[in-house]
Parts: structure tokens; sequence; C-alpha cells
């Protein structure tokens, strides 16, 4: 069951143009980087209040109260954890019903300056009639390092784009945080794909403004993203690895030709040697193997079948006050 709580605060533009979804998961808000920058730009930019609508999903087991966000803000707790899924689809919903033109999503963990949000919207506005433009990306950093957005390239593994900004003349792929993405474009392709509840929805979603012929526009702005899976302090627990390796095998079969699937089955067999010689993460070997033997017995279809789509729970319970 999900719950709801949403505060009403007066808010003199009837009409904003961007729907923000933040998603939380054993997280408070005042642990969350991303909420505190929201927090931050409200509070040094207040005029830029009046033209978002913020979404907070949280999928932690318990439910927070206390929420100083001076924008219009719902928050909504669902303890059976629907994964991004189930918070980008409710957002989506939002964004459709209030006739707001862009979802923005964000992930607890993207810090950044009030400067983002007030380039983000300026840019909405110059490409708001350019609707082959589907998503406008930033810039994101770990450990100094550009991690997104990135070149898709046929066969390897994307090349991060440094140094690059506007609407760019190549296939273009990006993390999820910090990602605008059009409504319309969003419901053309019928939302989000169920298959993905919570790895590999960002390499989906560029995958199809990539192959339908829309375009990406990178910003100048640069966000500091805590990327768990290549952070050596937060190693991703062995259940949580096999989760993306399961969804990275699932968009593989789903979408990628038989010459790719074939090079992927490679890079397998070598992450799987990689692994066994390091001792940090040798236990992913066992993982990686099984994915490796699932992949040699079985037929293409037969895996995409056993993977079904997940479901939603769409009776939320709303409690307003």
């Amino acid at each position: 069951m999900v719950t709801s709580i949403t505060e009403q605060r007066k808010n003199e533009n009837p009409s904003p143009i961007l729907q923000i979804v933040l998603v939380l998961y054993n997280q408070t808000t005042s642990q969350s980087s991303s909420f505190l920058s929201l927090q931050n730009t409200f509070a040094k930019r207040p005029e830029l209040k009046n033209s978002v609508k913020v979404l907070l999903y949280d999928n932690s087991p318990g439910m927070q109260s206390n929420f100083d966000l001076a924008c219009d803000l719902q928050y909504l707790h669902n303890p059976s954890n629907g994964g991004l899924l189930a918070a980008y689809t409710q957002a989506l919903a939002h964004a459709i019903e209030g006739q707001i033109p862009w979802l923005l999503l964000l992930d607890q963990d993207t810090q950044f300056s009030p400067e983002f949000l007030v380039e983000l919207l300026s840019l909405l506005g110059q490409v708001s009639e350019d609707k082959s433009v589907a998503a406008i990306v930033p810039q994101l950093q770990f450990n100094g390092l550009c991690i997104s957005p990135a070149r898709v390239r046929y066969g390897r593994s994307s090349a991060p784009i440094v140094g690059f900004t506007g609407v760019a003349p190549f296939k273009v792929t990006a993390l999820n945080s910090g990602s605008a993405v059009r409504t319309a474009f969003l419901q053309h392709i019928n939302g989000f794909n169920p298959r993905f509840w919570l790895d590999f929805v960002d390499i989906w979603l560029f995958h199809e403004i990539n192959t339908r012929g829309y375009k990406v526009f990178i910003s100048q702005s640069t966000l500091e993203h805590r990327l768990a899976g290549a952070d050596p302090h937060r190693i991703m627990p062995l259940d949580r690895f096999a989760a993306a390796k399961n969804a990275e095998s699932l968009f593989v079969d789903l979408y990628l030709g038989p010459a790719e699937r074939f090079w992927y089955d490679l890079r397998l067999i070598w992450e799987y040697i990689r692994q066994k010689r390091t001792r940090t993460y040798a236990p992913r070997a066992r993982i990686t193997l099984a994915l490796l033997a699932r992949r040699f017995s079985s037929r293409r279809s037969s895996r995409i079948q056993n993977q079904q789509p997940r479901t939603l729970d769409r009776k939320l319970a709303r409690v307003v006050i």
C-alpha cells in the first residue's frame, strides 16, 4: 500500500513546466544530497519554485514526516519498494495530469548548485518548440571523473562526453539522475518499460530516444553524483549485483542484434576472468558464471520469456493534509 502526504503551498504560477521526481531508499531527506540540493536551491532562488512541482517518492520501509522544502511538494511512501519504475510512472502520471511538459529524474545521491535548475529551466524554454529534443542532460562527475553523458559505440562500452554542450549530433546515453525528459515523448512510447523496474531504466530510455530518431541536449551544468557501483567504499551487495546483471542481459537480448550479443558474451567471459583474479570481486564471479551458463544453454526467446515485466500496484491510498 502506498501512502501519500501532500503539502499545499501557494503557487503564483498555475502552469509549472517541470515535474521533479526524487526517489529515496533507506535514506532520510537530511541524508539525501539531492534533497539538500533542492532545499538549498529554493532557499537561494525562491522564484524557481513557481516553475516546478516536486514528487518525493520513498521506497524505504519506514515513512518520513518532516519535509522542509519551500515548493509545491507531494510525498509518496511505498514500503513494498516499487523501485524507479513505480516512482517514475507515478511522476509521469502527475506530469500528464498537470499538463507539465518536462519530467526531471533525480536519484538520492546527486549534488548540485542552484545554477543547475536555473540553466535547466532556461533551456526548457529554448527547446520547447524543437520537438526533436527529447531530453536535456547535465554532465555528471564521480570523484572528478565524467561518468555521464556518454557517446554510444557499436559493440563497445560507451565513451564519456567531455567538453561538448548543445544538441548532440550523435547517439547519447546518460544516467537517470539530472536528466529532464519531455513528457510528450514518454507518452509517445507508452511510459516506462515494466521490464526494467530498477536497473537499466536509463539505458533503455536513451536507447528509445536514439532508435526513434530523437535528440539529446547536453547542458553546461556539472553535477556530482555518487555512483554506488564504482565506489570502493560501497561495494554493491551480491543480490543487487545479480539483479543488475540480469537486467543488463535482458536489455541485450531485447534490443541488440546478433553481433552485439556475441560481443556481449565475450565481454562477460572477460569480466568473469577479472573477477576470479580479484579478491574483492571474487564472489561476483559465481553470479557472472551462472549468467554465462544461462546464456549459452538457453535460447534468447526463452530467456526473455522467463523475465516477466514487473506489475505495479496502482491502488494508491492518498492521505492529504
